[in-house]
């Protein structure tokens, strides 16, 4: 019921969390050596993961240098995520796993530091598994999968200075700070395989037919004629058609259109997952946000403080998001 309370795991800094968590580590790994993902599968591994550190008391640590530091536009919140690399043995082949069985994961790994290379969100195992089915029961705060990740992620980060200075230096941004009484209407439309990022594959997630039924959804959001209008895209055409739909409404700052895993080289590449990372920080402000089958559009609505509604889009319909079971 709405009176029961909801519990959440202590803070790291709760002495009966620190007894024993500097002695064995869960260390998620993305660098160049293997594929990690885009921003949306990086973020459900990393807040699964975190949720599993917490459940076998191992302090959790995340090394993402590909195809820049992670750093650079997140930092530790409430929980120091940057490894001291002199506490960690490297890793090896006994000690990196990339898959995750069931049971208490200390007895089945008892190496001192364990690291991860995957790209799975390991969340609906965890929550399943009978041997932390008490403390699952206890944390009775993280049953839904939107409450587990925002609390991970806002447990673990907050956008670097470099970030927030991005958001505020620039200029057409700055309806989100003096909006007023205007909404802010959002949409993450991932189209997949188009020209904008040819290595993309050929498989569309949100094909062209898809962009009026969005548009127009986001117009009926606009009750009062007032509201400021934000698309991330992947695809040019789709920012393009975007401006032309909402016209001086529209908040288009020239973001780099990059995928951060398919393009790991060149110049613009740290430049490109800044924006990628600004793009997400502002859906995550929206009033109202329609997402796609995409982990990044999804993710940016779990880690949003906003009590609105989210929104699906799927074969030329908008749906209540919960009412919409998203593969993300």
């Amino acid at each position: 019921t709405s009176s029961t309370p909801r519990n959440l795991p202590p803070s790291i800094t709760h002495p009966e969390v620190q007894v024993g968590v500097k002695k064995r580590y869960l260390v998620y790994v993305c660098d160049n050596r293997e594929l990690c993902g885009g921003i949306g599968d990086r973020q459900r591994t990393i807040t699964s993961f975190f949720l599993l550190a917490r459940l076998s008391n191992r302090q959790f640590y995340m090394i993402m240098s590909s195809p820049c530091n992670f750093n650079n536009f997140y930092i530790p919140r409430n929980y120091q995520w940057e490894p001291n690399m002199t506490e960690l043995e490297p890793p090896n082949e006994k000690n990196t796993l990339s898959f995750l069985t069931e049971g208490d994961f200390n007895t089945k790994y008892p190496q001192k530091v364990i690291y991860f290379r995957t790209n799975y969100d390991i969340s609906e195992p965890l929550c399943i598994n009978p041997f932390y089915s008490k403390l699952m029961e206890q944390w009775n705060g993280l049953q839904d999968k939107r409450d587990r990740f925002h609390w991970a992620w806002h447990e673990l980060m907050q956008p670097a200075p470099k970030l927030m200075t991005n958001l505020e230096r620039t200029s057409n941004i700055k309806p989100l700070y003096d909006v007023g009484d205007s909404k802010l209407i959002c949409a993450h439309v991932r189209m997949g395989g188009n020209p904008s990022i040819p290595m993309d594959g050929h498989y569309v997630r949100v094909p062209l037919s898809e962009i009026p039924t969005i548009h127009k959804f986001m117009l009926s959001k606009d009750t009062d004629g007032k509201a400021m209008f934000y698309v991330a895209t992947d695809y040019i055409n789709i920012r393009i058609r975007s401006h032309n739909k909402f016209g001086k409404r529209f908040i288009d700052y020239g973001a780099k259109i990059f995928h951060i895993d398919l393009q790991r080289s060149g110049n613009d590449i740290c430049e490109g997952f800044g924006d990628a990372a600004l793009d997400q920080l502002i859906l995550s402000l929206c009033d109202v946000l329609v997402v796609c089958n995409s982990g990044f559009g999804v993710g940016a609505y779990y880690i949003s403080n906003s009590t609105g509604h989210g929104y699906y889009v799927e074969n030329e319909e908008v749906f209540l998001f919960k009412e919409k079971t998203a593969n993300y």
